[in-house]
């Protein structure tokens, strides 16, 4: 009776230590669950605040390329249009429309063929390839580039003669 009380007793502290360790096994899942949620929620409200600041940076993008339209619209306000237009530029440098309308009022008020080239070239860039305003920024960068004013400065890599041969070809 003695042996079989200390068997059963050896039985329960078996039972009572795999049931502490499947409970601490749960304990543990319970927490790498909760962590992965933490950090799922984390990277989701994170996101969602990049897409709402890109979506406000957009807007404002708009904002600024529309007044600096208004303030060109008859050669209005040139100068004030060249700063709305390089707040733009400032705010989204990827977009093309406020450097292509820059590098116009460069171009009228007399500003170096280099700098209006470096506009219409960073207008191309903003621009899907083969499109009508990637040709014609591409083409007023030619222009100001092939000016004597701009023989030692840096060429696009397209302006090789291959390269414009290729370039060409897109349009």
């Amino acid at each position: 009776a003695l042996a079989r009380a200390e068997a059963q007793a050896l039985s329960e502290m078996q039972v009572a230590a795999e049931m502490e360790q499947v409970e601490k096994a749960r304990a543990e899942a319970q927490a790498e669950f909760d962590a992965k949620r933490r950090k799922e929620e984390e990277e989701r409200a994170a996101a969602l605040a990049a897409a709402e600041a890109d979506a406000r940076a957009e807007a404002e993008y708009l904002r600024l390329v529309a007044r600096g339209m208004e303030l060109a619209d008859q050669w209005r306000d040139l100068k004030g249009a060249a700063a709305v237009y390089r707040q733009a530029i400032e705010l989204r440098p990827e977009k093309a429309v406020a450097p292509f309308n820059l590098a116009g009022i460069a171009a009228r008020d007399g500003s170096e063929p280099a700098e209006i080239a470096r506009l219409y070239l960073q207008a191309m860039d903003g621009c899907e390839p083969g499109t009508p305003r990637w040709a014609e920024a591409g083409a007023f960068a030619y222009e100001q580039l092939r000016r004597p004013a701009c023989a030692a400065d840096a060429r696009p890599e397209w302006w090789t003669h291959r390269g414009l041969q290729s370039t060409s070809l897109r349009l």
